[in-house]
């Protein structure tokens, strides 16, 4: 009989502790803000622009499979002295609280890119709802609000497709990867190594672009692309990269998953098609003789995906040629994207932070000037060891069967 009595009080004592749902909140009353875009104006202010999911016509969407009657998204955009404060002006539009803990899109106009990022993710960093983990993109020669305005097919809310896009185009053609926030301040505060930050472009600027006649279309009137990377220096957009070049960093940075090198054969340009399974980035550096130097190593396998000429692939000695072609390729482009960097005097591979780790006492005395004195003269060397798997489902050609047959 005690002992129940105990236990009874023990549980009315454990009743007592629980906090319950004090501070609950009513998803009818919140404003879930998907992606983050900011802007500046010509006198200065920041603009900022909030794209919110409106739940009845996403739920249609999935039912009808047209978007229901209205818009997947709306956007919302108001100005301010800071971040913060046009954030909460936008409560004078905005019948629910705005709730950041479901963004996972940052967009970076390139007027405010040009300025001072760290400003911007200072406060970004600041707020407790957002994280870090958010994926972060600067948009080319447009704003961060068109961009956010812009409707997109497949995917209903476009936030959600520029992150899947970022994702898809990383595993397939690896000319651009995802960036967090966190890693962009990280190398922020690291003298060592400057941020890449994907880049995102608008096709065609059109009226309709956040319409739903845009969507209406089997080619839409305006379109949101991925475009290549933009290099920061001391907190600002320095230089974009595009195309080979863009990949040429991601090689270097050892981001590569997959994608496909071209390679000439025969006399003719582009014969070949490589494509890349994997492959593994070395990156180091070291002193010599009081000078800082570099060098990156690039080991990859893969396949060939496509022969516009013959090619006799069962013979060794041809695979070789093969491979030291396509070394020569890959090679091109990590040499050009390091090229560029030292040209614009912005290491974004970490060859600062490797010096750091080899020899603290020179990094301490060069790394005030590293990036302007000592990187763009440094001595890079650039090897690219490829290995061929197999040829798919075939090993000879049919091309070469029809020139065996005209040749009779």
């Amino acid at each position: 009989m005690i002992r129940k009595r105990s236990l009874l009080f023990m549980i009315v004592c454990l009743q007592l502790l629980l906090s319950g749902c004090w501070s609950k909140r009513e998803l009818t009353s919140l404003a879930l803000v998907l992606a983050l875009g900011i802007d500046m104006t010509k006198d200065g202010k920041y603009e900022v622009s909030m794209q919110i999911v409106n739940p009845g016509n996403v739920a249609g969407a999935l039912q009808q499979g047209d978007g229901g009657q209205g818009l997947p998204i709306v956007v919302y955009h108001q100005k301010g002295d800071n971040i913060v404060e046009a954030t909460r002006k936008a409560s004078t539009m905005i019948s629910r609280r705005l709730y950041f803990s479901h963004t996972n899109m940052l967009v970076i106009g390139e007027k405010v890119a040009k300025k001072n990022i760290p400003v911007i993710l200072e406060a970004i960093e600041r707020d407790q709802q957002i994280r870090n983990t958010t994926t972060m993109v600067v948009a080319k020669g447009t704003k961060a609000q068109t961009i956010l305005e812009t409707l997109t097919p497949i995917d209903k809310i476009p936030a959600d497709q520029i992150r899947k896009t970022l994702t898809t185009s990383e595993s397939i053609w690896s000319e651009t990867f995802p960036t967090k926030i966190s890693d962009v301040i990280q190398q922020l505060i690291s003298p060592g190594k400057q941020p890449v930050i994907p880049g995102i472009r608008l096709i065609h600027n059109s009226e309709q672009r956040g319409t739903m006649e845009n969507l209406q279309r089997t080619n839409p009137v305006s379109n949101i692309e991925i475009s290549g990377f933009a290099m920061i220096k001391d907190g600002k957009l320095k230089k974009w990269v595009y195309g080979k070049t863009a990949r040429g960093v991601t090689w270097s940075l050892g981001k590569m998953r997959s994608t496909s090198v071209s390679v000439d054969w025969g006399g003719r340009k582009k014969a070949l098609s490589y494509e890349v399974i994997r492959d593994k980035t070395k990156l180091t550096a070291k002193v010599k003789n009081g000078k800082p130097e570099g060098s990156v190593l690039v080991k990859v396998e893969g396949d060939i995906g496509e022969m516009l000429v013959p090619v006799d692939i069962t013979n060794l000695r041809v695979i070789q040629k093969i491979e030291r072609q396509t070394n020569r390729e890959i090679e091109r482009e990590v040499e050009r994207a390091i090229k560029i960097a030292q040209r614009n005097h912005t290491d974004i591979f970490g060859f600062g932070d490797a010096i750091h780790r080899h020899d603290p006492k020179f990094w301490k005395r060069v790394h005030t000037k590293w990036s302007d004195d000592y990187f763009p003269t440094m001595d890079i060397k650039v090897e690219v060891r490829t290995h061929i798997r197999r040829s798919e489902l075939r090993t000879k050609s049919f091309l070469s069967t029809i020139k065996e047959e005209k040749r009779r």
